[in-house]
């Protein structure tokens, strides 16, 4: 400890009564940190870490903890993320009870919204001078999807684009492999180069794996919906703060999934309305509920077009979430059996 604090801890045991007091040279201790004058000879001669120990692409290669004597292997060069094709969003799962989200479920729905798939897009930057250039799959096209997915990484005006898929189970994977046609098996097999799967809708993860793949850009299946409440402030956010070198794209002659900048992204209702990349969602609830006698409340909040899903204030609330209007909030005729 500095010196100082040395000297104040003596005088308080000269305050005590009954102490033996000491008459010790404390500058002639044999401690390192002591210094004649009370500097701080840890904080002064202490090693810095080195320039590449900080927060950045740059990594060391000099050995630590026991293999010092090791070089550590590093790679370095320019690193691409970006954010592709996608499916689900919210509500993909099915729960127990009287109502479950779900794109196309079953039973009675008022439906809220509808959703869609994002294309791809990203810039590939020298993370040492900032220097950046448009990748070049800004807008794609579908079949160049189905083949990015169905044979693996390519080369696209000099970048290597490798796809990547989310986790296992994820609706957003399993809607997306639909939209562009392949299985799960094909779209695991192309997506090898990836090193594995990234959470579902994780912006950081997906540049996280990126910046480890120099000269590569990556693109994944993710919710328009998602990224959007993402965006706009509703939803925990995942995605890179500010960050040039990711977003979202279009497919085909969709345009963007979006409209809007800042916090105030809407949906684009041209891309939502794909048959492709779009999808309807809906609250369901059982039908003798929704159209028989009783409850007043249930039906108030959920049925009919004057219903308060469907009223102004609630369905900005649903635009912030990602989710387009849809012409039939509030309809009670699509039927089925709850479970397929």
């Amino acid at each position: 400890m500095p010196i100082n604090l040395v000297k104040a801890g003596f005088e308080q045991i000269r305050k005590i009564p009954g102490a033996v007091v000491q008459d010790i040279e404390i500058s002639r201790c044999k401690n390192p940190t002591f210094s004649p004058d009370g500097t701080n000879l840890v904080a002064t001669n202490a090693k810095k870490p080195d320039d590449c120990d900080r927060k950045g692409p740059t990594q060391c290669a000099t050995g630590t903890g026991g293999l010092k004597q090791v070089q550590t292997k590093v790679k370095t060069g320019t690193a691409g993320a970006g954010v592709g094709p996608g499916g689900s969003g919210p509500g993909s799962g099915r729960t127990g009870g009287d109502a479950a989200g779900g794109g196309g479920a079953p039973g009675t729905g008022g439906g809220p919204g509808s959703e869609a798939g994002p294309g791809a897009e990203a810039t590939v930057c020298d993370p040492e001078t900032g220097a950046c250039t448009q990748a070049p799959i800004d807008a794609t096209g579908s079949a160049q999807l189905t083949s990015l997915y169905s044979t693996g990484p390519q080369t696209i005006n000099g970048v290597r684009i490798v796809p990547c898929l989310p986790q296992t189970g994820s609706g957003t994977r399993q809607s997306f492999l639909t939209a562009v046609g392949v299985s799960d098996s094909a779209g695991i097999t192309a997506t090898a180069a990836c090193n594995g799967t990234i959470q579902e809708n994780d912006g950081n993860g997906l540049k996280a794996r990126a910046l480890t793949m120099p000269n590569t850009q990556l693109v994944i299946g993710f919710s328009a919906a998602n990224f959007i409440a993402q965006f706009n402030g509703v939803a925990p956010s995942q995605l890179p703060a500010g960050d040039p070198n990711f977003g979202l794209g279009s497919i085909d002659a969709l345009g963007l999934p979006y409209n809007g900048t800042g916090s105030s992204l809407t949906p684009n209702a041209t891309f939502y309305n794909s048959t492709t990349y779009g999808r309807n969602v809906y609250n369901v609830v059982d039908t003798a509920r929704a159209t028989g006698f009783g409850n007043a409340d249930l039906k108030s909040l959920l049925v009919g077009p004057t219903s308060a899903i469907c009223s102004g204030p609630a369905q900005t609330t649903v635009n912030k979430f990602g989710f387009l209007s849809v012409a039939t909030c509030g309809s009670t005729s699509l039927t089925g059996p709850l479970v397929p």
